[in-house]
């Protein structure tokens, strides 16, 4: 049980259109970078996105992760949006206006877990903002 709740498989959606989900949910506060960690944490967690990882110096990694991030943006479904914190330059992933309208029909296939992972994904999120504030504090 992780914050309490269930671990949950979402098996009847595609590995990309899950991806879609969790950006939605992480409202423009994921890199490329960042969503392989958080993806691999809700794998490690029991929720199914099905992707496998390896480990490296900088963290965990995947390349099919990777490679669908890649078609997401090909196909127009998400963007990278630029931002300078602390004098360096992020690239937050969003949703394009087709890619919310894909992401709102995988919520509707599946509800429940939805909710779910929205609870999940609403804990990670308090915890980055905590880090965040703290590390802006700090300077």
């Amino acid at each position: 049980m992780v914050y309490g709740v269930e671990a949950v498989t979402l098996n009847i959606v595609p590995p990309a259109l899950k991806l879609l989900l969790i950006i939605k949910h992480l409202n423009g506060l994921g890199t490329a970078w960042s969503i392989h960690r958080v993806v691999h944490w809700l794998q490690e967690r029991g929720i199914d996105i099905g992707y496998t990882f390896a480990t490296f110096s900088h963290g965990p990694y995947s390349r099919e992760l990777e490679q669908d991030l890649g078609l997401l943006k090909m196909l127009g479904l998400i963007s990278y949006m630029e931002d300078v914190v602390n004098n360096s330059r992020l690239y937050r992933l969003v949703l394009t206006k087709r890619g919310m309208k894909i992401a709102e029909s995988v919520e509707a296939m599946d509800p429940e877990t939805t909710s779910k992972v929205r609870k999940i994904l609403s804990a990670i999120i308090r915890d980055l903002r905590s880090k965040f504030e703290n590390r802006v504090d700090r300077e």
